[in-house]
């Protein structure tokens, strides 16, 4: 995995958990999400792993 790998198609970095996992994602033991075009946290358009 390389540096631009890292970043969400908006071309901003992904936010990786591994240690304070949202609940739905404890299963797998990390997770990654995506701000989403808008690159503002906890909007409609935010991608997450464990949804």
């Amino acid at each position: 995995m390389g540096r631009s790998d890292s970043k969400d198609t908006w071309g901003r970095e992904l936010i990786w958990y591994c240690r304070s996992l949202p609940a739905a994602a404890e299963r797998d033991g990390f997770a990654v999400a995506s701000l989403g075009e808008d690159g503002l946290l906890d909007t409609a358009d935010d991608i997450r792993s464990w949804e």
